[in-house]
């Protein structure tokens, strides 16, 4: 858990982007029970418009909500009140400028999953309260329509030790990348996700490890601890938190805990999950530890060795369809060749046939 301090422009940093250390946060959004919405609709014998628009308003709608939640959060909570008068002077959104809208990453059936870069330590707490806030928000629009309800879960995953980012041409439109990412780290959260429920966040460990503090202005962040869980291929124990939305309401029945220290959750997840591992960190605050370098090193070489490799391929590609394209060129020139030939050849016995038929009417 000791990081030493250490910049990115200590020459260890890779100069390509896609290999540079970053930390991703990744937001699922999904609707509740959508598969029974379906099916009683169409149960009922009603247009499949019915629940198809629904379903499409909250796709569409969610990125865009989650945007004005975030920007109203860090407005609000930033801890100089100056900055509360106006979102472009303040300093929480100046130092995150670059990175701080969330964007869709993908679509997977009626879930839609958001991705941002984290570049400064004070982005961890205000996304946990933005996903609050947007999670109740969709849930209040859409039940004033008696539609649907939906439920979120938060994680992270550091590139590129342990994951990739990949980049690729996007089908009809070659200009444009598609980006992706690939990992057990990003696995995790889709596991994790399945324990979220309408009026309970689930959080990974790896973004509760970035947390300062549970306090924000007057805000503080309500987190529970529950389980273990088991989580299919990661972690038969894997101890769940998660945090509360405003629907949250604590009957007793579960009895759950919750965490209110900072500094002792810290040395839970150490204890149970950082032992031997790097402590999850925000690249961009300059804190690498030494082993972390050392993973780093293995991780650039491993996928520089594996970027190369499908360069050569390519190559070998390349020049394979070079060696077509000139047996092609010189089947077409030999054919060339061959219907000149027989081109002179007709013109050599006719101007024959023409003599001998001359000859012989002089003959006559």
């Amino acid at each position: 858990m000791n990081n030493a301090s250490a910049s990115q422009s200590d020459g260890w940093a890779h100069p390509d982007k896609k290999l540079q250390p970053k930390m991703r946060l990744f937001i699922s959004f999904d609707v509740i029970d959508s598969t029974a919405i379906k099916r009683k609709e169409r149960d009922k014998e009603l247009h499949r418009s019915a629940w198809a628009e629904h379903f499409s308003d909250f796709l569409t709608e969610t990125p865009v909500l989650y945007a004005s939640c975030y920007e109203k959060v860090m407005k609000e909570l930033c801890p100089v009140k100056e900055c509360r008068k106006s979102l472009g002077t303040c300093c929480l959104y100046k130092k995150s400028r670059k990175y701080h809208r969330v964007k869709v990453w993908k679509y997977i059936g009626d879930e839609v999953v958001l991705t941002t870069e984290l570049t400064c330590r004070e982005q961890p707490l205000l996304h946990l309260f933005a996903v609050r806030d947007a999670v109740h928000e969709l849930n209040k629009k859409f039940s004033e329509r008696g539609a649907i309800s939906c439920k979120a879960c938060v994680w992270t995953a550091g590139f590129p030790v342990g994951n990739i980012e990949v980049a690729f041409p996007e089908y009809q439109e070659r200009k444009r990348k598609v980006r992706d990412y690939l990992g057990a780290s990003v696995d995790f959260g889709f596991r994790l996700a399945k324990y979220s429920k309408r009026e309970r966040i689930a959080v990974g460990h790896s973004m509760l490890a970035l947390l300062e503090t549970f306090r924000v202005g007057e805000e503080t962040l309500k987190l529970y601890s529950g389980g273990p869980v088991e989580l299919k291929g990661i972690d038969e124990r894997y101890p769940l938190f998660w945090m509360a939305t405003p629907a949250f309401i604590d009957d007793g029945k579960e009895y759950p805990h919750e965490v209110e220290n900072p500094d002792a959750l810290k040395k839970f997840l150490g204890e149970r999950f950082f032992k031997d591992k790097p402590w999850p960190f925000i690249p961009e605050e300059g804190k690498f530890g030494d082993c972390y370098k050392e993973l780093f090193g293995k991780a650039v070489k491993f996928q520089e060795s594996l970027k190369y490799s499908v360069y050569a391929k390519q190559q070998d590609g390349t020049d394979e369809k070079a060696k077509q394209q000139d047996s092609a060129d010189e089947k077409a020139k030999q054919q060339s060749h061959k219907q000149q030939m027989l081109k002179t050849n007709e013109e050599w016995a006719g101007q024959k046939l023409a003599t001998e038929q001359d000859e012989q009417s002089e003959q006559k």
